[in-house]
């Protein structure tokens, strides 16, 4: 077969021939040593048939020594894949060499092996066992003149030796062992809190081998030996993997993300449980798989068919997207995990799918028997570098222990090898369960900082985060008509502001609302109304009595009535209202007016520093051209008293009072008075006037007051 001596055999092993440097030297003798039943008898019968099978008409041959009859060799063989009857006998010889060491001299042995050899004109001989040889000779020299016979007279037939024995590595200083050209050795090792077996190449003369110990399992297959980092290794990078980013489908994170992660990043996904990671990495696989990229999940705690059920949960028909080779799932149950097969499963697996998007559920329970930093961080940082090289995204799924809810992941050594770290939390607010996201870390790309809340709903994961519109500078003013407050603020109005109504309980803020709406319908712009206090239906009710054409209104789409207290807006929670705000405001026609009636609910629910916050968040981010915002709010607030500076969030402020006004205003008469308190860049009348709430007009000032007075 091979006329170089310089030539390989290759074993054809999966790894074998990369640890040995591409495999046995022509020609060279070589030990397999190991204790009984480790596999080296598979080894060598594996290794037997596939050179055979990879080079017809070349011949091989096993030849059984006093260790264990070839009759027995013969019917356990035949039981895995790798046997191959067509060529069994034709390529592949047995002969059994038990009679011949039982009568002959070892020099007359020799000759025996020898002459079968060049009979057959093989080209690779394997002797099993030669720890049997040795342990018949009392003669130590008599043995070692064997042992340098056969060495120089199977080379000299161009044959390569595999001489295997029941040795312990304590054994290595025998003379067989220092005339060989290789020594492999097979045992056993305790690793990663498991029981394996190991294989390692402690000598093989003229290569460059692999010395680290390598695991391996023994199936139907044969034997295979696990090499997870020589796989991803040996991967051709793919160039410029990280010229895009790939949305997450998660609403909210995406715009935290400036779109999504950059292709080529590993990112760690932790949380305790229950805070939706398999949610938030099902709805990125099932995004991702609907705008055509493939997804696959290595699942170490839910089966295929769990995973399934929860993805139907959310109307995610993931049985269906497999079907369509869009998504692949890959259930390995947590008794079974074994770190380097599965490490290299993971890395066989991506190179023949090739998806572009990855989840490791659970990361952490993959890693659950590794106790050793160092091996932890290796692991990560391999699969990391398979998601780099294959321009993909990967999620990796960290359980955080629940009496340790600060750290950002299981281990903590994991966000310091991979790109990114988003952490998932809860806690629990007024007697509700509240969810929060947080971007930890995203290596060189741009991302919004800080904690933000966040819901599992029918829909998936939802986070409560829009980015502040940007406001055209150079924008036209858009006038703002409202006609019953012309008398105090005059008819120079314009969008672009935050208004403020409080009043006495019964005094009309309802009407002066729906006086603002309904100025906003006639002259052409649209209005969403928050309704706090009242349900929706005397919501409705309150604008008819304005003169509101409401059914028309909203058929026209230039209306919207929403309950504050529903699902939709969730007032009581302000991260989700201002959120939800935004999502309804978004989709509104313009010019706009936003009016919320009242905010009493959250001045009562929350502490004076987060209602100022909500406050100014939600009209620093509303203040554009074309919008206007009207928040209605009970006079005598504790929160404005309390703290002034809330005011400073409104350009204009308007109080309507009831009749135990201050003495100052006692002199004006009336019922009901209103004021404007503030009026930002206007000019405004800030006296009081009287005024009255009519049928069909709604409120009506009395502009006359001081010119009676005058008259008096």
């Amino acid at each position: 077969m091979m006329a170089d001596s310089h030539d390989l055999i290759e074993t054809g092993i999966v790894n074998l021939d990369m640890i040995l440097g591409g495999g046995l030297p022509a020609y060279s003798l070589n030990m397999l040593a190991g204790p009984p039943g480790i596999g080296k008898t598979i080894l060598t019968q594996q290794i037997l048939f596939s050179i055979a099978r990879a080079n017809p008409g070349l011949k091989v041959i096993y030849m059984s020594t006093l260790s264990e009859p070839l009759v027995k060799v013969l019917r356990f063989v035949r039981r895995f894949e790798f046997y191959d009857q067509e060529i069994f006998e034709k390529q592949v010889v047995y002969r059994d060499l038990g009679i011949e060491l039982s009568r002959m001299p070892l020099n007359e042995v020799t000759a025996v092996i020898l002459a079968a050899v060049e009979a057959e004109d093989a080209v690779l001989l394997v002797l099993d066992s030669f720890k049997a040889i040795r342990d018949l000779t009392a003669d130590v020299t008599e043995f070692r003149r064997f042992c340098y016979e056969l060495s120089i007279n199977l080379a000299s037939a161009q044959c390569t030796t595999l001489l295997v024995g029941e040795y312990e590595e304590t054994n290595e200083t025998w003379l067989e062992f220092a005339m060989a050209d290789g020594i492999i050795f097979m045992g056993t090792q305790s690793a990663h809190g498991e029981e394996q077996r190991f294989l390692q190449v402690k000598k093989l003369r003229g290569q460059s081998p692999f010395v680290a110990r390598f695991p391996f399992n023994i199936s139907q297959q044969g034997i295979r030996v696990f090499s997870p980092s020589f796989a991803i290794r040996r991967r051709e990078p793919v160039v410029e993997v990280e010229d895009r980013v790939m949305p997450t489908g998660i609403p909210g994170l995406d715009e935290l993300l400036q779109g999504g992660i950059p292709t080529g990043r590993t990112v760690i996904v932790s949380g305790v449980s229950g805070t939706g990671k398999t949610t938030a990495a099902l709805q990125f696989l099932v995004t991702g798989a609907l705008r055509g990229e493939r997804g696959m999940i290595f699942s170490f705690e839910e089966s295929a068919d769990r995973l399934r059920r929860i993805a139907n949960s959310f109307g995610w028909d993931l049985n269906a997207l497999e079907e369509q080779g869009l998504i692949r799932v890959v259930f390995v149950p947590q008794t079974d995990i074994s770190l380097d097969r599965d490490l290299e499963q993971m890395s066989n697996q991506l190179e023949e799918f090739r998806p572009q998007r990855l989840i490791v559920d659970s990361f952490s329970v993959f890693l659950y028997r590794v106790e050793d930093a160092a091996t932890q961080r290796e692991k990560t940082y391999l699969l990391a570098t398979l998601v780099q090289r294959l321009g993909a995204v990967g999620l990796l799924i960290s359980d955080v222990p629940a009496d340790q809810p600060g750290r950002v992941s299981r281990f903590g050594v994991e966000e310091t090898v991979v790109d990114g770290t988003i952490v998932l939390s809860s806690e629990m607010v007024n007697l509700q369960r509240r969810r929060y996201l947080e971007i930890i870390k995203m290596r060189a790309a741009n991302h919004v900082t800080g904690r933000h809340r966040m819901e599992i709903s029918a829909r998936g994961l939802q986070v409560f985060y829009a980015a502040t519109p940007q406001a055209d500078e150079l924008a036209e003013p858009v006038p703002l008509p409202f006609g019953a407050l012309a008398p105090l603020l005059g008819t120079n109005l314009y969008h672009g502001g935050a208004w403020l109504l409080r009043g006495d309980p019964g005094a009309g803020k309802t009407t002066l609302a729906g006086q603002f709406i309904a100025a906003g319908l006639a002259a052409g712009g649209s209005a969403l109304l928050l309704s706090n206090d009242v349900p929706v239906f005397r919501a409705r009710r309150a604008l008819l009595r304005v003169g509101i054409d409401v059914d028309a209104a909203l058929a026209a789409g230039r209306l919207r009535i929403l309950d504050g207290f529903s699902d939709e807006i969730g007032s009581g929670d302000p991260e989700a209202f201002l959120y939800r705000l935004a999502a309804a405001v978004a989709v509104m026609p313009r010019p706009l007016r936003v009016v919320i009636d009242s905010l009493t609910p959250q001045e009562v629910t929350f502490d004076a520093k987060a209602f100022a916050w909500l406050i100014h968040r939600k009209n620093r981010r509303y203040r554009l051209p074309d919008v206007t915002l009207f928040d209605v709010m009970r006079r005598g607030s504790d929160h404005v008293s309390a703290d002034a500076d809330l005011l400073s969030a409104y350009d204009v402020v308007v109080d309507l009072m009831q009749a135990d006004q201050p003495a100052p205003l006692a002199f004006i008469g009336g019922p009901r008075l209103i004021q404007v308190r503030k009026a930002r860049a206007m000019v405004a009348d800030y006296r009081p006037y009287p005024y009255e709430l009519v049928d069909d007009r709604g409120l009506v000032i009395d502009t006359e007051t001081y010119e009676r007075m005058a008259t008096r």
